[in-house]
């Protein structure tokens, strides 16, 4: 056979083998049928395309597209802000950049040092219609002026409700009403491997959206140190979602975009994200969001113990047979935890309905009560379990009292108090008193000559017993009148400080 031949031939055989082949596959699978197949085949697949485990199973829903974030990241966005900070600082000669005003320092009134104004970014989280937002204390700390700028490029000149150094957070509020905002989920049921997405302005550069999963929980970085003081509470959720300067303050949200963290801090040695950061749970956020919000201080509730993580070392020191809980090293004299009859040794599994394996778990758990509220703790001791019922006390929350319902007169004074302690009572020889713990800028008091570490005692003649006194008594005298303050110094000398308001 010639080439030419054996060609046609070749050609006409492919195109009578397809044509049978494709009659067949329409003989056999009608075409009805052939969609149906396929239909069935993409729906098995969306079935098992779900959002990861949450409190209801009815609320789980079909990702059509797979898996991705844009549902989040489109409801989260709106109600995520930008948050300026307009503060003074004070500047010596020799620190500015500028030769000119270098060169013109010695002209000013004052020659040591002199204040240069500062800006500087953050985030925050809508949370309700209103204009409540909530965000690090960080971010609006020492501020002159806070300027909130929301997506649609709206701004605002927003007022301090209040802050709380020991989970820094703080809780401000911008005059407006139909605002978009974040429903606040329960962070307990977030799971490590879940899929989350971190919302802020990272190098001012607004409304970044970067996607992670939940890497740990109950994370205690030591970020709060010395200036929260002994109080603080790190109980954080690890992501490896990117956040930077100017994320603080932003939004951790599932992939409903609801809020379960915010985003407060990152592991690095650079200053720049290095593959971890770190939020403030979303049920912690609430309570102190609602204490901020109802009473300008967070009423937190306390055990009454001192507590340790369980290690070999601990187990062995304790003689206690596993790992498991969080070891009792001691009770407190009229505590809760006394009055329930927890003992030195106990080892506490459970904080309600849920287990605690670390110091930084339980603090989250019962940081989320106030004093007076009563829970049920699970202990063991020795190889019994038992529950314990235990009404929280309260302590002193060094928190910031500027921009409470009386904030005006109390921002006027620019301190920042907490209630003093029965130790302190007796080393400071008062049978009652307010601390002063810190200073605003500008502060009448400081420039009064009075000092950290004062203890108020009196106003007005009136006795001071807890920080609701101080607000009480400054709510109660009319703008014209001064403040007579009585009260002892760091040294415990009696001093005497009068304050025009």
């Amino acid at each position: 056979m010639n080439p030419k031949k054996f060609f046609i031939s070749m050609l006409f055989a492919s195109v009578l083998g397809a044509a049978i082949a494709l009659g067949l596959s329409v003989f056999i699978f009608p075409s009805s049928q052939t969609e149906s197949m396929i239909n069935q085949s993409d729906s098995a697949m969306q079935k098992t395309m779900r959002f990861s485990a949450y409190e209801n199973a009815a609320d789980n829903y079909v990702i059509p597209e797979g898996l991705n974030f844009i549902h989040a990241a489109q409801t989260v966005i709106p109600a995520v802000v930008y948050i300026e900070n307009s503060q003074y600082i004070n500047q010596k000669k020799g620190e500015s950049s500028d030769p000119l005003e270098e060169y013109f320092h010695d002209y000013f009134k004052d020659r040591n040092s002199r204040q240069r104004p500062v800006t500087s970014g953050g985030s925050g989280v809508i949370i309700s219609q209103d204009g409540y937002i909530v965000t690090n204390n960080h971010v609006v700390e020492n501020s002159k002026t806070l300027n909130v700028i929301l997506n649609d490029k709206r701004e605002y000149e927003a007022e301090v409700i209040g802050t709380d150094p020991t989970t820094d957070l703080a809780l401000i509020k911008i005059a407006d009403a139909g605002l978009p905002f974040i429903e606040i989920s329960n962070s307990d049921n977030v799971q490590v491997g879940e899929w989350v997405l971190a919302v802020g302005n990272p190098f001012d550069l607004t409304s970044t959206v970067t996607a992670g999963i939940v890497s740990a929980k109950s994370r205690n970085v030591r970020l709060l140190g010395e200036k929260a003081g002994r109080y603080a509470i790190e109980s954080f959720i690890q992501t490896d979602a990117v956040v930077n300067p100017g994320n603080s303050g932003g939004a951790l949200v599932d992939l409903k975009g609801r809020l379960i963290g915010i985003n407060t801090a990152i592991a690095t040695r650079t200053g720049y994200f290095s593959g971890y950061s770190f939020a403030v749970p979303s049920l912690l956020v609430k309570k102190v969001v609602n204490d901020l919000r109802e009473f300008g201080v967070v009423k937190r509730g306390l055990l009454g113990v001192s507590i340790r993580d369980i290690n070999a070392e601990v187990a062995e020191e304790y003689d206690l047979k596993d790992f498991k809980g969080v070891l009792i090293a001691g009770i407190s004299e009229n505590s809760g935890a006394e009055d329930a009859g927890i003992e030195s040794g106990d080892v506490v599994l459970a904080v309600g309905e849920v287990a605690v394996n670390s110091v930084a778990a339980l603090q989250e758990q019962v940081a989320q009560r106030r004093a007076g509220d009563q829970v049920e703790i699970t202990i063991r001791r020795g190889n019994e379990e038992s529950k314990k019922k235990v009404t929280l006390k309260g302590y002193g929350d060094e928190v910031t009292l500027s921009g409470t319902a009386q904030g005006k007169k109390i921002q006027k004074l620019g301190i920042m108090a907490a209630n003093i302690s029965k130790e302190e009572k007796n080393e400071y020889g008062v049978q009652h008193g307010v601390k002063v713990i810190g200073f605003y800028e500008d502060s009448k008091l400081s420039k009064s000559g009075m000092s950290e570490g004062f203890i108020i005692t009196f106003i007005n003649e009136k006795p001071i017993k807890s920080i609701s006194d101080l607000q009480r008594t400054l709510r109660d005298i009319s703008g014209s009148r001064g403040l007579l303050i009585e009260g002892v110094d760091s040294e415990g000398n009696p001093k005497f400080y009068g304050v025009g308001m």
